[in-house]
Order: structure tokens, then C-alpha cells, then sequence
């Protein structure tokens, strides 16, 4: 089985969806067969995606079967042909989903008894932590997966009244009209953290306790798979650097945020009626709004879960003799089968030969792994077809936010450079996910080289109100670090002006 799972990748026609500073146990928060069970039971597809780690540098990347992308494109089509609320409908069981997960992850023990519990118990917290993030994920690969369905179905409605793809106008008009219902976790952190500088220089609050509630708010946003937290001194950093504004400033920022609502209702109903937008053309920019909006807080939730995790990787780590990032290479069946003594977690490691591949049968059900010189071929195989295969005109990306922006390069390979990223850089980068936010948090515009108008770079931007342009196609090698750039998303060019 193992030859007819590499000839079946190497025949089929993939899509690169990224490459990412993950390891194995990082990697199955998404792509493992619980996740495509949660995905079927959703959506009505299995998933089966093809998934390859080096362990070496720590990187994964996808491959997605186009044959499988159009299945999911004509399902989205058949959920919506007799009932146009029908994707809406599955979309909005996230939040009721979301609410009982935060629960239920959120009971591990202190971090002090953790030591004391016994091994099942340990792994009970772990199983029950990862089933929730396998759960709630299915939401992010939808949108993930998706993410190009929807741009030529909402281009139509918009050219059919009138406007002009490119225009400033289109593009204020497609993402006034796609804006998520409510707050997102970035505004609501943003709204809480103007608040607090705002009573700071009324005198009302001091730093040091605005510091600390914003720590235990929101400080587990940029954990992700295994990140660190903002701690109580980043937030001092971020309220300092605030409060250095007028007061007028910050409440009106503040105050847009407390009207955001009513604002987007304004916004929506002023441009459907200028361009006599029916129910059905609002419908999808509804259900396009509902897939960035379950995608983005999707992720935010496995940072969420992250948080909790941390404590189980560190004791597990340490009861198996590991480091955590040894234990990151493990798959999670085989941490809980290393635990339990059925395996030598060391040599399971070690005969991984520094690559895995895994990817499901052509019906997208059983799973398969394959490890060393097997997991090198196929990846170089894949590698070769992708460089091989036609390249797209589309070569200069998409607009995923509109505006204009100039400044040097900062060129990131991980976030662990975020530090690198200075007020005014224009962010460029493979992708971006949450534990970006520091970096994308200054940039004063962002470009990836793959991803969506329901990626994390475009909806992060959006929020942020800076330009974007994601699938500019090789821009972490087409642009060098400290290259100075101007760059327009809504005409998608970015223009080299020096060094």
C-alpha cells in the first residue's frame, strides 16, 4: 500500500498550500484522520491531505489535490443550490461548538499537580484537548480549503452593479459588505487594550494592573501551536507605547470599535442600496464574511487550547525523557502510546530518518505514514511536478486589503523573527498565522506568498486597516530584506525603489 499511496500523490495534481515552522504533533492539529472525521461529518467530504515534515529545520508543508478542492467547491454549490442559507446555517454551529470547547479544555490541573496525576489521567487531559482543537479545526480547513471560492462568485455580483475590479471603490465595497458580524479576538484585544490606555491618562487605571488584566484576557493569543504568551511586561510595552498618543485619538479609535456594529449596518445598507444588491447577492458576502470570520477564530482557539497544552507537553516531556520539541516530533498517538510504555519514544524517533510524510488512500479515509528514504522521495517527486506544472499569470497576487504603503522589506521565514519587524516595515513572509501578530502588529503593510482573502494576513490587515496582497507568487525570494518598496494592493504591484 505504501507505493500505490506515494504513486497516487505523485500522479495526482496537487496545490501547495504553505510552508510552515511546524512539527508533527503541531501539524495534526489539523491533519490527521479525526480532523477529516469532523470535517466529513460537517461538510459531507472526507479530507485527505498529503502532509510533509522536516526535522531537520522544523518545517511542514501541504499539498492539496485539486480533484478534491473542486469536490468541496461543488458541495458549497449544492448546500446553497435549494436552501441559499444552507453553508450559513453549518457555519454559525461554530460559536455553539467554540463555547462548550473553551470548557472543556480549560480543566487541566495547576501546572504543581500536574506531577501527581497518573499517566492516564495525563493522557485523558491530553486526548480530550486535542479531540476539541481536531473538532473545531475543521472549521479552519473549510475556510483554508475554500478560500478561492468565493472571490469570483462575489467579482460577479459586484461587476454586474457596476463597478470596477481593481477600484478603490471594489474593494471598499467587497469587504464592507463581507465584514464579520461581531468583534473579532484581534478588535476585542484592540478594544481592551485602548480602553486601558485611555484610563491611564485619565489617571483612573495604572500600567502594572492594566498590564496584568490584559495578560490573563488575552496574553494566550499568540501561543498557536506552541508558542510563548504575552506576559505582563509585553502589555506594559504595548499601553506605554499608546498612551503616548492624544486621548482624542484613542477614544476615537475606541469609540469605532464600540460602534461597530451599527457602523457595518450603515456601511452594508448604503452600498446595497446604491447598487440594488438583492438577498441572494447578500448571501454571499454572507457566507463568505461567516468563513473568514469561523476560520480566523478558529485559529484563535487552537492558541487557546495551546495555552493549556503547554503544561501537559512540558510533564509528558519530562516523565518520557524529552525535550518538548522531541516530543513535537512525536504524532500524537504515539506520545500516548510512549507514555503508556508500548513504545521507546527515542527510537521512534530516531527512525523517522529526519523526514514523515502522511496522506489518506485515494478515497480519502485510511491514513498512511511514510518515513525516511519513502518520505524523501515522495517529497522530492512532489517538489519536481509542482516546479514542472504551469505557473500562473496571476503571479502578482491578490488584494486582500486596499491601500498603499511604502518602507523596506523585513523578509520572515518564522516567527521567530518577529522581533525583526520595526514600525513602518512592509512585512513579507510565506504566510502568516497567529503567532505572527507581534510583527504584523507594526508592519505598515503585509505580503505573502500564498493564502486568500480568508487567510490570517488578510483578515489581520483588514482589521488592522493596513494593505495587503497575499499568492504574490516566491516573494520571500523575490524581495530582499531592507529593500526599500512601494506598494499599491489595490493595483497588487509592489514597486523595488532601492536598497
Amino acid at each position: 500500500m505504501e507505493t500505490q499511496i506515494y504513486q497516487h500523490y505523485l500522479t495526482m495534481p496537487l496545490k501547495k498550500m504553505g510552508r510552515w515552522a511546524l512539527l508533527p504533533a503541531d501539524v495534526e492539529t489539523w491533519m490527521t484522520e479525526h480532523t477529516s472525521h469532523y470535517f466529513q461529518e460537517l461538510f459531507g467530504l472526507p479530507k485527505g491531505i498529503l502532509n510533509i515534515s522536516t526535522l531537520h529545520d522544523g518545517y511542514m508543508q501541504n499539498y492539496v489535490p485539486t480533484p478534491f478542492i473542486n469536490k468541496l467547491y461543488a458541495k458549497i454549490d449544492s448546500l446553497t443550490h435549494n436552501d441559499p442559507q444552507g453553508l450559513e446555517k453549518i457555519l454559525r454551529t461554530f460559536y455553539g461548538i467554540r463555547r462548550q470547547a473553551c470548557q472543556q479544555v480549560a480543566i487541566n490541573k495547576t501546572d504543581s499537580r500536574l506531577s501527581k496525576i497518573s499517566t492516564e489521567e495525563l493522557i485523558n487531559l491530553y486526548k480530550t484537548n486535542r479531540d476539541w482543537v481536531h473538532h473545531i479545526s475543521a472549521f479552519d480547513q473549510f475556510g483554508w480549503i475554500g478560500e478561492n471560492y468565493w472571490e469570483p462568485k462575489m467579482k460577479d455580483v459586484l461587476v454586474k452593479a457596476g463597478l470596477n475590479p481593481g477600484s478603490t471603490e471594489y474593494h471598499q465595497a467587497l469587504f464592507a459588505l463581507a465584514k464579520p458580524e461581531e468583534l473579532s479576538t484581534t478588535l476585542m484585544e484592540r478594544k481592551g487594550l485602548l480602553s486601558s490606555a485611555i484610563k491611564i491618562k485619565q489617571g483612573k487605571l495604572d500600567l502594572s494592573s492594566a498590564a496584568k488584566k490584559l495578560t490573563k484576557q488575552f496574553g494566550w493569543m499568540p501561543v498557536f501551536t506552541y508558542g510563548t504568551p504575552w506576559d505582563a511586561s509585553w502589555y506594559e510595552k504595548q499601553l506605554a507605547r499608546l498612551a503616548k498618543k492624544e486621548e482624542i485619538v484613542l477614544s476615537r479609535d475606541y469609540q469605532n470599535l464600540v460602534d461597530y456594529k451599527s457602523i457595518r449596518h450603515k456601511e452594508i445598507s448604503r452600498i446595497v442600496k446604491a447598487y440594488k444588491l438583492t438577498e441572494r447577492d447578500q448571501q454571499v458576502f454572507m457566507d463568505f464574511g461567516l468563513t473568514l470570520d469561523v476560520r480566523n477564530e478558529a485559529e484563535y482557539f487552537v492558541s487557546f487550547a495551546g495555552l493549556y497544552l503547554i503544561p501537559l507537553y512540558q510533564e509528558m516531556a519530562k516523565r518520557l525523557s524529552l525535550s518538548v520539541d522531541e516530543l513535537r516530533q512525536l504524532f500524537e498517538d504515539e506520545i500516548v502510546s510512549a507514555l503508556r510504555g508500548e513504545i521507546d519514544p527515542k527510537q521512534t524517533i530516531k527512525g523517522k530518518q529526519g523526514i514523515v510524510a502522511w496522506g489518506f488512500d485515494p478515497d480519502m479515509r485510511q491514513r498512511f505514514n511514510l518515513t525516511g528514504e519513502a518520505a524523501k522521495d515522495l517529497f522530492e517527486g512532489v517538489e519536481k511536478n509542482l516546479n514542472q506544472a504551469p505557473q500562473s499569470k496571476e503571479a502578482r497576487g491578490v488584494c486582500a486589503s486596499p491601500g498603499q504603503a511604502s518602507g523596506p522589506a523585513r523578509v520572515l521565514l518564522t516567527p521567530a523573527e518577529n522581533d525583526r519587524v520595526q514600525e513602518g516595515d512592509i512585512l513579507v513572509t510565506v504566510a502568516t498565522t497567529v503567532d505572527y501578530l507581534p510583527a504584523m502588529q507594526r508592519a505598515s503593510a503585509i505580503v505573502t506568498e500564498v493564502g486568500g482573502l480568508t487567510c490570517h494576513a488578510a483578515v489581520v490587515a483588514r482589521e488592522f486597516g493596513v494593505p495587503c496582497i497575499v499568492s504574490f507568487a516566491n516573494a520571500t525570494r523575490v524581495f530582499k530584506d531592507g529593500q526599500l518598496l512601494a506598494l499599491n494592493a489595490d493595483k497588487t504591484t509592489i514597486k523595488k525603489i532601492g536598497l
